[in-house]
């Protein structure tokens, strides 16, 4: 269980026969009920799926990959001097950083 220093006071509205179920466990563990219900509160937040960004997979191109890239880069910026773009030759393979 987490331990914070601060915490704050929420009222839960909990149907009689949850209450009665609290009440016997915390009676039978010697816990507090509000140790019960923030480990439980706990518990589920962990278990819930973290959100992707909407913006992965939005340029997935099942006819374009990232070697496609690499190559149309050369293609079009071979003529340019490279180092005004931020663009670093490794090992055959162009990695472009912002300046």
């Amino acid at each position: 269980m987490v331990k914070c220093a601060a915490v704050n006071k929420t009222t839960v509205y909990l149907p009689a026969e949850l209450q009665r179920e609290l009440s016997e466990v915390a009676r039978r563990t010697g816990r507090r009920q509000a140790e019960i219900i923030r480990t439980a509160i706990e518990q589920f937040l962990r278990a819930q799926e973290r959100p992707v960004p909407r913006s992965v997979g939005a340029g997935d191109d099942a006819e374009l990959s990232a070697v496609d890239g690499e190559d149309w880069l050369r293609k079009h910026l071979e003529q340019r001097d490279l180092r005004d773009f931020g663009v670093v030759a490794r090992t055959s393979k162009l990695a472009l950083f912002p300046k």
